[in-house]
């Protein structure tokens, strides 16, 4: 990299870094926004997207994991999956590997709530990224993999396991 090159990097770099905040309060805010509409506490909210998710990556969480997540007590991840459990967002199921221990899967309400989640903003993405060549959609998604990656080990008293 040439010495000329140095500030417009840096203000790219900067402008990217800046973009990225901005990304990040609006999927807080997009988050926040969902559950206030399903008449759920963020954390409820919060809860039901990383069942969810556990359950697409085919790892379903025990209670225990997801206080960790949660970063909650056992004890609050307790009464926090009874009122999903009641409210039938969530099923509560023995680990088929061990049956010892129980797991926290996506209900078929709750399955529709994620869609109902997800289905907006898969369309708004849709629009942007149909005009864009092959080569800069696999770009942007190896760049979004690392930053994800990035993002969970840059506070590591915190990161969670999210792929």
């Amino acid at each position: 990299m040439s010495e000329n090159t140095l500030p417009e990097r840096e203000e790219l770099t900067s402008a990217l870094l800046y973009e990225l905040h901005r990304f990040i309060f609006a999927s807080t805010d997009t988050i926040g926004r969902f559950t206030a509409s399903m008449n759920m506490n963020d954390k409820d909210g919060e809860a039901v997207l990383h069942i969810w998710r556990a359950e697409l990556t085919g790892s379903p969480l025990s209670p225990t994991e997801l206080a960790g997540i949660l970063r909650v007590s056992k004890p609050a991840v307790t009464y926090l999956t009874e009122r999903l459990l009641e409210a039938g967002y969530i099923t509560r199921q023995p680990d088929p590997a061990d049956r010892r221990r129980t797991v926290l899967r996506i209900s078929e309400l709750g399955g529709q709530v994620g869609h109902n989640f997800s289905a907006p903003m898969d369309h708004g993405l849709g629009l942007l990224f149909r005009d864009r060549s092959d080569e800069e959609l696999a770009t942007f998604t190896s760049m979004l993999h690392q930053l994800v990656d990035a993002l969970s080990t840059s506070h590591p008293e915190s990161a969670t396991d999210d792929h």
